[in-house]
């Protein structure tokens, strides 16, 4: 995963209220999305669900659009891309990163 520096989003969990502060994840294929068999090893089965607003969800989709990404990570450990209303666990693998990269803030 490869994290570009720029200011994070904050959102908040609706059913823990934790907040989380993303940054987004550069990803190789662009947009995972257009591709459907990209897509279905892109959403992670099984994988994390961050439930949040109705704004949460169009700020997160306004600043993964502004930053050319489909996903954001809070720690640069895991990674979430918009699925419906709330932010689903996702694998930037899939898009042909190659796996257990080290993520540098810098």
């Amino acid at each position: 995963m490869h994290l570009t520096t720029t200011e994070p989003l904050t959102v908040t969990n609706l059913v823990s209220r934790k907040a989380y502060s993303l940054l987004p994840v550069r990803l190789a294929c662009g947009a995972p999305s257009k591709h459907p068999d990209v897509w279905r090893k892109f959403i992670k089965l099984g994988g994390r669900v961050l439930p949040i607003s109705n704004d949460d969800t169009e700020r997160v989709r306004m600043y993964m659009r502004q930053h050319g990404t489909e996903a954001v990570t809070p720690d640069g450990a895991i990674a979430f891309t918009l699925n419906g209303e709330f932010l689903a666990e996702c694998v930037p693998e899939a898009c042909g990163q190659p796996e257990g990269v080290a993520v540098a803030l810098t």
